[in-house]
């Protein structure tokens, strides 16, 4: 009987340990993907307003949407429990320095606007983080001249993650200064690697996000592994307990 139980419970083990991506990245099926130094689960289609409008209107084909209509999509997703939660969200930012935002255009990451906004805080965008840390990205933005740059755009590593749209990303963050009609947003597809703030009223991409980890999902042949192994259980407690019934001596009663 523990050979079987350390049968049952070691194929568990090595089946349901998920797969890693790059760097903190973790597949937990089901269209989840972990990142465990934020404790976020992103969505593993960067699209899915594309595919899925969960009955929100005013969602463009290639799934561009204004940001109030991405709010509104975000509160659909939630109210229909997609994957099976309700506290799903647009990804966020932090000022660079921990104080106050700084928008003057830099290429070092020294302040929140501009490429390589990862470089002096990893972790104060979330799609920052995801863009050069998590998946090793680099700006294909060239230096500042006269107060501009150019980002042509470059092949980007999508991980684990699929249908990432050529263009910019909204951010969960108004503009404090102008909120009626700015908000922030992070240019991932097209691979400039540039966070800035946009009009709320153009038509960007969206890509849920969620705070902490899930239970995996085990695959269908992970599923079928672990019944064998727990029919393999179940037939050794019963053979043992068969055994033992069979081997039961007998007793009789004399009466004096």
């Amino acid at each position: 009987m523990k050979t079987a139980w350390r049968l049952a419970i070691v194929t568990g083990l090595a089946l349901s340990t998920p797969g890693t991506a790059p760097a903190a990245l973790f597949d937990r099926g089901g269209g989840l993907i972990y990142d465990s130094v934020l404790d976020l689960t992103w969505l593993q289609d960067a699209n899915l307003a594309a595919s899925q409008t969960f009955g929100v209107g005013s969602i463009r084909p290639n799934g561009i949407m204004t940001w109030d209509t991405a709010n509104a999509w975000i509160s659909a997703m939630n109210q229909s429990a997609y994957a099976g939660y309700r506290d799903w969200r647009l990804p966020t930012l932090s000022p660079v320095n921990g104080v106050l935002f700084n928008v003057s255009l830099t290429t070092d990451g020294s302040s929140d606007q501009g490429p390589n906004v990862a470089l002096v805080n990893p972790t104060a965008s979330e799609m920052a983080h995801l863009y050069y840390v998590d998946l090793g990205n680099e700006s294909s933005c060239g230096p500042l001249t006269g107060g501009s740059m150019t980002c042509p755009g470059t092949n980007i590593s999508a991980g684990p993650f699929k249908n990432i749209g050529a263009g910019p990303y909204w951010l969960a963050r108004e503009y404090e200064p102008n909120q009626e009609f700015d908000v922030w947003y992070f240019n991932f597809g097209s691979g400039s690697g540039f966070q800035s703030i946009q009009s709320k009223y153009n038509q960007l991409f969206v890509w849920a996000v969620r705070d902490g980890d899930v239970a995996v999902v085990p695959e269908a042949s992970t599923l079928v592994l672990m019944l064998l192994g727990l029919g393999a259980l179940s037939s050794a407690t019963w053979r043992r307990s068969d055994s033992s019934i069979r081997r039961r001596p007998t007793t009789t009663n004399v009466r004096e």
